[in-house]
């Protein structure tokens, strides 16, 4: 993936007159945390990962410039593990596995739907899952069918356990980053959530076992 970035991709974008533009000034610091993780890859991956996991992500098997993005932002910003942990990119449709606690795997199918980015996350016994789509204006929300298209597919995937943050190439283009924390504060959300569901559940369940209401 070239650093050279083709400004067609962002054709809402006003001109920055020779300045390096934020897409691109964000895409050389992912550049440069690129070159401080290579080598620095999980102590350990188990046996029944390998082969499929895209080793530093450096192979590009997303559908776009955006969505590759993304998913560096996601991998080398930290902001998906605390404890240092770089996150698995599994190969393009791969199905997660829950032996590795942070997995993204671009394209990842779901019913009839493909997924740009799948981010599952094992944390202290719970588990959140979301899908993230990158919407270059190309694609997305340019006629009321489209629209209508994209709201139903939201839908979908949310029946299917998969909640939707969506993202602009604008977004995307001027602060990768902060769209990365927002998906890392969104995948704590609904670990809460899971925290709390299963709390009720077992304060039920002693109240149950006690005779009381």
């Amino acid at each position: 993936m070239s650093a050279l970035i083709d400004p067609n991709l962002f054709p809402e974008f006003p001109s920055t007159n020779g300045r390096e533009s934020a897409f691109e000034r964000e895409w050389r610091r992912l550049n440069e945390y690129h070159g401080l993780h290579v080598g620095r890859g999980p102590e350990s991956i188990p046996e029944s990962l390998q082969g499929s996991v895209n080793e530093w992500g450096l192979a590009d098997e997303t559908d776009s410039p955006i969505e590759y993005h993304m998913q560096r932002a996601l991998m080398l910003g930290g902001a998906m593990d605390r404890e240092g942990a770089v996150p698995l990119v599994l190969r393009k449709g791969e199905s997660p596995r829950q032996e590795s606690r942070v997995q993204i795997i671009p394209q990842l199918k779901v019913n009839i739907w493909r997924v740009d980015l799948a981010v599952c996350w094992w944390s202290y016994g719970s588990f959140a899952r979301v899908a993230i789509e990158c919407d270059g204006r190309d694609f997305h929300a340019i006629t009321p069918e489209q629209v209508e298209r994209d709201k139903r597919r939201d839908r979908d995937l949310m029946q299917y356990g998969w909640p939707v943050l969506r993202f602009s190439g604008s977004e995307i283009a001027e602060n990768v980053f902060r769209c990365a924390k927002e998906v890392e504060a969104a995948l704590r959300g609904l670990q809460w959530d899971v925290v709390c569901a299963y709390r009720a559940g077992l304060a039920a369940l002693h109240r149950k076992e006690r005779g009381l209401k």
